[in-house]
């Protein structure tokens, strides 16, 4: 290997020492912990300037746009592994103008509100957007002629526990109940 080789590699690890370190650095520094209210908060005001109120999704909310519900599961397709219960899904009947983006972000400021205490109580007790202590991951996606809203957590409790207000809301809906959403 020539000198100029052997400098280059020098040079990189070198380097590489140096980055490394001020990641380090980085890490260790102190970050308070977020709670999911605490990230409930610091969303609201940052993305759901346009969203001001839940009537950008009040036909949701109250059921009327939705047309079925169900649990949501993941990993049923290996042969070798059980499906985790993730959450639920609803599919909704589009509205003129709507697009998967802007219901996603309009129902993730409802839950961010609902968290936070800043939004009214409509349907609070069977709410599937809003989870004790935080929000849920929501997710919508066009399917067919309109859109399939999944709402999972992290933990298996709090996935019981949305599917229970999908199906609680539901039932207070009269909206047909799926078995299984994969």
């Amino acid at each position: 290997m020539s000198t100029q080789a052997r400098f280059g590699v020098v040079l990189a690890q070198v380097a590489f020492g140096i980055v490394s370190a001020a990641l380090a650095g980085c890490s260790s520094a102190a970050v308070p912990a977020q709670t999911p209210a605490s990230r409930a908060i610091a969303f609201g005001p940052s993305r759901c300037a346009g969203f001001a109120d839940d009537e950008a999704v009040a036909d949701i909310l109250s059921g009327k746009s939705v047309e079925s519900v169900g649990p949501l599961y993941m990993g049923a397709n290996s042969k070798t592994s059980s499906p985790r219960l993730e959450g639920a899904v609803l599919s909704v009947r589009p509205s003129p103008g709507v697009t998967s983006e802007w219901l996603n972000r309009a129902l993730e400021c409802h839950s961010a509100r609902q968290a936070t205490g800043q939004a009214s109580a409509v349907g609070a007790g069977s709410d599937p957007f809003v989870l004790a202590g935080g929000t849920p991951y929501i997710l919508v996606r066009s399917e067919g002629d309109g859109f399939r809203v999944e709402i999972s957590a992290a933990s298996n409790a709090d996935a019981r526990e949305i599917l229970g207000r999908v199906e609680a809301f539901g039932a207070a809906s009269n909206i047909v109940a799926n078995q299984q959403i994969q």
